[in-house]
């Protein structure tokens, strides 16, 4: 696993230090150059596309691209042409990467289920493993590994806060007695990772809207879908509504599936 870095500041709550609002802005917004060398080792030792997180890197004998007008990505061999690659193969590496992330998150809190960890060991090393997994990713969605913009960092933050706003409601019942200290976390843990593909698809989502795009339609993926329940949609029958308004289309993470969902999005 690469190196977790910098504790994050916490605060005492319950039997647990968590991070506040405002550390929580402060430490998700902290990405300088060492940061940023941990967020590269950390796709890299997660994902099989290695390279893909180097846009426009010369350090890289393959060079990746992305084309902030038409909304492709590009593939380049030194020395050779530059070819095109469907989004759903970026999709694909970023579904893996998920995977594999979510596999590192159970081994984090398997540590805590075997003693060798306490509450607050977990959770601090569970945070840095969002803050590099989930900038990874994005940086994947946005097709970019330079400084976000001032919209693309107010959004960033705003999904990511929100996310470790779920971490810790969690954590302080776990650190209060009330979630067992079992097989279960295994699966709460996995979902920090597995909610990766929500999270790029919902940025891909953002990024279209204010792109002008107008139209988008929710496509099936080689898995199993899920279907209507009593309180949402289920992903078989949002698909066969095919293309909608941008702006009213269920995102990903919407249906009955939850974070589970490993369908794609497609634009007009």
């Amino acid at each position: 696993m690469p190196t977790l870095l910098r504790q994050p500041q916490t605060f005492f709550s319950e039997n647990i230090r968590i991070l506040d609002p405002i550390h929580a802005h402060r430490y998700l917004q902290d990405y300088g150059d060492e940061e940023m060398l941990q967020v590269r080792k950390f796709w890299q030792a997660y994902a099989s596309r290695k390279d893909l997180i180097d846009f426009g890197s010369r350090r890289t004998k393959i060079r990746y691209s992305f084309d902030n007008v038409t909304k492709r990505y590009f593939r380049q061999v030194i020395g050779g042409r530059k070819q095109a690659v469907p989004l759903h193969y970026i999709k694909l590496d970023v579904t893996r990467f998920a995977s594999n992330v979510c596999q590192g998150q159970r081994e984090l809190v398997q540590l805590l289920i075997n003693s060798r960890a306490d509450v607050q060991e977990w959770y601090d090393s569970a945070t840095r493993f969002m803050k590099y997994t989930y900038r990874a990713a994005f940086d994947v969605a946005r097709g970019s590994s330079v400084p976000m913009s001032v919209e693309e960092e107010k959004e960033f933050l705003r999904v990511t806060e929100e996310e470790v706003g779920k971490l810790n409601l969690y954590a302080k019942r776990l650190a209060a007695g009330d979630v067992p200290v079992d097989g279960r976390l295994l699966n709460a843990a996995c979902s920090l990772g597995k909610r990766i593909n929500r999270l790029f698809e919902n940025w891909k989502l953002w990024d279209m809207q204010r792109s002008g795009f107008m139209q988008a339609r929710r496509r099936l993926t080689v898995a199993e879908h899920c279907r209507d329940s009593e309180s949402r949609y289920g992903c078989v029958e949002l698909a066969r509504k095919g293309f909608q308004s941008i702006w009213t289309i269920t995102p990903i993470g919407g249906a009955t599936c939850w974070d589970g969902c490993l369908c794609e999005m497609e634009y007009r």
